[in-house]
Order: structure tokens, then sequence, then C-alpha cells
């Protein structure tokens, strides 16, 4: 199959589409979900080694803080997907995927 001029633009442009949406929806979205989930999932193993059984005015609060801590936390998309790193790279190897597909049934009406 020779390519054609506006076939390499067309081509150029699809992957220009791709890798920003891919960026926006990494960098904006996923990344910073997933590194918010980690924090909190932290915070109980931080409150509990902080020494707060020393402290009598404020060991209710950061009990309280172990307890609600410890409840699985994420972050989701419209309460449908969650945002976290495996979102992301299942985003990508759909993409991949979805692309080569395309390539494929291109290559085979020919």
């Amino acid at each position: 199959m020779i390519m054609r001029k506006a076939d390499v633009k067309l081509c150029a442009e699809g992957a220009l589409h791709i890798v920003a949406v891919l960026y926006m929806f990494s960098f904006c979205y996923c990344i910073p979900a997933q590194d918010m989930s980690n924090q909190i999932s932290n915070l109980a193993i931080s409150a509990y080694l902080s020494d707060w059984q020393s402290h009598t005015k404020n060991s209710k609060d950061i009990m309280l803080v172990i307890i609600v801590t410890q409840k699985h936390f994420e972050i989701s998309a419209g309460g449908i997907i969650p945002l976290n790193m495996q979102t992301l790279l299942a985003a990508c190897k759909a993409m991949v995927s979805y692309s080569l597909f395309l390539r494929t049934v291109d290559g085979s009406a020919n």
C-alpha cells in the first residue's frame, strides 16, 4: 500500500490527537487521583505512628482519623469507572488495540 501525502497528514493528525487525549487523561486525572488515593491510604499509618497516645486532648480526634481513613478511598469518573493507574493502562491498551484493529481492517480492504 502506497501512502499519499494526505494519508500521512491524516495519520499524523490522528496520532497527535491520541497523544493529546492520553496526556490530558493521564496527567490531569489518573496520576493525581492515584497520588491522592495513595496519600489517604498512608494517612492512617502516619496518624498511628505519631505518638497519639501521649496527647490526651487530641487522642479522640486522631483515633477518628485512623478509623475513617481505613476505609477504601477511590476517585471515580461519574461514579462509573475509577481513576487510577490501572484505568490509564487499560485506556492505553484499548487505544493501541483499536488502532491496530483499524489498521488491519484497512489493510485487508485493499
